[in-house]
């Protein structure tokens, strides 16, 4: 288990994906970003009642989730040119 932030991830594919950073490019599986979507979903759920209360933000795990989802090939990036780095 890994904690990052107030979070702790508990799959492998959630630990590797941490947005931004280059360590994970090229060992990403399509299942751990599958992993990472799922948890960050999960994570966006639980949080939205709780943040809305205090109008907190839970923009990073959409953000998060988009990353994951573009790196998939599920979701196009209209942005940039093919940077997957999915093996």
């Amino acid at each position: 288990m890994l904690i990052y932030a107030n979070e702790a991830y508990y799959n492998v594919g959630t630990v590797l994906h941490v947005p931004g950073s280059p360590k994970a490019k090229g060992r990403l599986l399509h299942h751990n970003l599958v992993e990472s979507i799922l948890m960050n979903v999960g994570y966006k759920l639980q949080h939205f009642e709780e943040k809305a209360k205090d109008n907190g933000d839970t923009a990073k795990y959409a953000e998060r989730i988009e990353e994951a989802l573009k790196l998939t090939g599920m979701l196009e990036d209209q942005n940039q040119e093919d940077k997957r780095g999915v093996a």
